[in-house]
């Protein structure tokens, strides 16, 4: 089951990257707060689902309380913030590097 949530989460990478060339493309208002709320988005939505699907998380540990679930929300949240703005910086270092060279 893990191997399957990972190959989705990178999927959604995947399929991002193309919205965020189009949004360098297009020189869209505010990309960078739009790539941050992106990542705190798909970093809840993670967070939510290793908590619903079973077999994600540590066998043999006990529910966490209601603070330790927001914890863990949070934590993903930031990371897949973070996640999405590294990647949308790498995107944008590659898309000026092509169109440069080329």
């Amino acid at each position: 089951m893990v191997v399957v949530f990972n190959l989705c989460c990178s999927l959604v990478v995947y399929f991002r990257v193309s919205t965020y060339m189009e949004w360098l493309k297009t020189q869209k208002e505010k990309r960078g707060i739009r790539v941050f709320v992106d990542g705190l988005a798909a970093g809840v939505v993670i967070a939510i689902l290793t908590m619903i699907i079973p077999g994600v998380g540590e066998p043999g540990v006990p529910v966490p309380a209601i603070l330790e679930r927001l914890i863990w929300i949070l934590i993903l949240a930031i990371a897949g913030a973070a996640n999405a703005l590294i990647v949308y910086g790498i995107t944008a270092f590659l898309m000026k590097r092509m169109t440069s060279a080329g």
